[in-house]
Parts: C-alpha cells; sequence; structure tokens
C-alpha cells in the first residue's frame, strides 16, 4: 500500500496523521511540489485532479483526503478515531463536512495567503484574500470554540478523531500566518493537546518549510 503526499501539504497531513495513529505500514511517496510533479504524468494517471493524498492498494485507488482518512480508519477498526454507532459517526461526519465548508477553509484561506504563497514563490499575498480569510475565521472559530469547551478534550470527546486531523489540517502554518487565535482559548489548548501526539508531530511540515530563510518546499 501506498500514500502519495506532499510533505508539509494540509490534506496531505489529515492521512499521515492517521497512519502514524494507527501504525499502519505503508509507503509513503514524497511528491515534488515545486517542480508540479504533482500536475504531470505518471501522477495524473491515478490521481485526474492532481492533488494530494492519495491511496494505492493494490488495484484500489482512493483519492480526497477525508475518503483517505475514513477508508484508513474502517480498514483498521479504529473506532475511537471514527465511531460506529449511528449518532456517533454522524456528529463525526458533521465535523468534517463542517471543516471541509467552513473553519478549515478560512484558516487554510489565511494560512496560504499569509504565508504559504510566499513561501512557494507563487505570488504576493493578496490583502482581500487575506482580509476574506480573516473574517470567515472569526465567523466560525466560535463555532469551534463552544464545542471544545463542553468536551473533555477534542471535538468528538475525550480521544483524538478524524474531525480533529481534518479540523487541525493547516494548524503548521498558523503562527507564521498569524491566524488570529488570541480570543479562543480553548482552540489553543485542543492545538496544544493535539501538538503532544505522536502522530501529529510526526505528519507536521519539514522544517525548512517553517523556519529556514530562502527554502521552499
Amino acid at each position: 500500500m501506498k500514500l502519495y503526499i506532499i510533505r508539509g501539504a494540509p490534506n496531505a497531513r489529515k492521512a499521515e496523521a492517521v497512519v502514524h495513529h494507527l501504525g499502519i505500514d505503508l509507503a509513503f511517496v514524497e511528491l515534488d511540489i515545486l517542480s508540479g510533479e504533482h500536475k504531470k504524468e505518471p501522477y495524473l494517471a491515478i490521481n485526474p485532479n492532481g492533488l494530494v493524498p492519495t491511496l494505492v492498494e493494490e488495484d484500489f485507488v482512493l483519492w480526497e483526503s477525508h475518503a483517505v482518512m475514513v477508508y484508513l480508519a474502517e480498514r483498521t477498526g479504529a473506532q475511537s478515531l471514527y465511531p460506529t454507532g449511528l449518532r456517533e459517526r454522524a456528529d463525526a461526519n458533521r465535523w468534517l463536512s463542517w471543516s471541509e465548508g467552513h473553519f478549515g477553509r478560512a484558516a487554510g484561506q489565511i494560512s496560504w495567503e499569509g504565508f504559504m504563497k510566499s513561501r512557494l514563490g507563487m505570488g504576493e499575498t493578496d490583502p482581500a484574500a487575506l482580509a476574506g480569510g480573516i473574517e470567515a475565521f472569526h465567523r466560525t472559530a466560535p463555532i469551534l470554540e463552544a464545542r471544545l469547551a463542553g468536551t473533555s478534550a477534542f471535538v468528538l470527546g475525550s480521544e483524538v478523531s478524524l474531525a480533529d486531523f481534518s479540523l487541525a489540517a493547516t494548524q503548521g502554518f498558523w503562527d507564521k500566518a498569524s491566524v488570529p487565535l488570541g480570543s479562543y482559548p480553548a482552540i489553543r489548548a485542543w492545538v496544544s493537546r493535539l501538538e503532544a501526539l505522536p502522530a501529529w508531530r510526526a505528519s507536521a511540515p519539514p522544517p525548512a518549510i517553517i523556519e529556514e530563510p530562502g527554502v521552499a518546499a
């Protein structure tokens, strides 16, 4: 089994964290974003979107980050990551969908415009786009803040789940992009709990992207 990724890419990080958390034995295939490897053949033959992650297991090819996360969790019977109860799974799916369409999108827009875009040499910050991301973040963050303030530790309760990995996918860039967490103490505490998890640390963006001046990856 292989998982095609770009190191540091938020959607790839979701799947990487699941792999590390569950101890799944697979081969990571790292694509070079700077050379555009993900937009060329032969990768387009397995993922016509030219995006990551893509999971390949024999003749089965699966792309889209949430689909990959769910498949890996179900394949290994990881009920803590992806609960099996009808209402519990509906709750997990609700937060996965909300991440994709709301909070994760807002945090991702800030992360991209505030740091990643220039770091990868893909243009200057668009002030209007950055302001839009910040506005969307402040619209959605209070919802996550209220949820985390009312649970034991993570979004679904006392144990980390797919929802946490999805919602925090861009977290490795939040400091550099100045994502406005100041008025959200429950979210900041949640980030600290995630950062204490070996699987989350193992899936973090490489230091060369975050720290080393003049290096893009």
